[in-house]
């Protein structure tokens, strides 16, 4: 594909979700893609490949909107640090709506194209965005998603200024959330700025057997 995937040998994983199978390329040997980067291109915002791995509350999310949304087709779904695409990809198949993945990484958005692709999901757009410098966007957005993106402090503040250029707008928010360290900092901004949040816990239990669980927030303007 390019020099990040040179060298990284892609896996591919199948997912059930809605009424459609699908797959989703991917990588877990984040060592071997670092090595595969300069050092001016890691040391940049310390740059770590998490857009590389497939996180489990992408697919949780994906599930609670096609179970709590009567339809998408025909909207706009616009996706912040889509990574792999998988929550995207989730949603387009299976409700014939339009997605915009979006990713700090230009690398995450051709891994995202490509797992479109390889997935026969045509109506899609990626754009590289930074959060503290996102572009406007000359689409009509319905809803937005996020799924497992608080990794670390600094991600806090530039993810609720554009989540808030959108609620201002009267458009809902879906974030996933496994239980990450700033999660509650997140949400306390969220909080103090008048906006409604709904909370819904999603678990992956096959066989008895849970697999894994994250938090999905609905976050909302009742003001607009």
């Amino acid at each position: 594909m390019d020099e990040i995937f040179s060298g990284v040998k892609l896996k591919s994983k199948q997912f059930c979700c809605g009424d459609k199978t699908f797959k989703i390329d991917y990588s877990d040997d984040l060592d071997a893609i670092i090595d595969q980067m300069t050092n001016e291109q890691f040391e940049k915002d310390e740059r770590f490949p998490y857009f590389f791995a497939i996180w489990d509350s992408g697919v949780l999310l994906a599930e609670y909107i096609l179970r709590n949304l009567k339809s998408l087709k025909g909207k706009t779904v616009l996706e912040l640090g889509a990574g792999t695409g998988i929550s995207g990809i989730a949603l387009g198949l299976n409700s014939d709506c339009r997605v915009i993945f979006t990713d700090y990484e230009e690398y995450s958005c051709r891994l995202c194209r490509h797992n479109c692709e390889i997935n026969d999901l045509h109506d899609f757009d990626t754009i590289a965005a930074d959060w503290r410098d996102f572009p406007e966007i000359d689409e009509n957005i319905d809803i937005v998603i996020c799924s497992d993106v608080l990794y670390e402090k600094k991600q806090v503040l530039p993810l609720f200024n554009v989540l808030n250029n959108f609620l201002q707008k009267g458009l809902p928010v879906y974030l996933a959330d496994p239980g990450r360290a700033y999660i509650g900092q997140f949400l306390q901004l969220v909080k103090d700025n008048g906006y409604s949040i709904k909370i819904s816990k999603e678990k992956d239990v096959k066989e008895n057997k849970l697999l894994s669980e994250t938090n999905i927030y609905l976050i909302e303007n009742q003001q607009s």
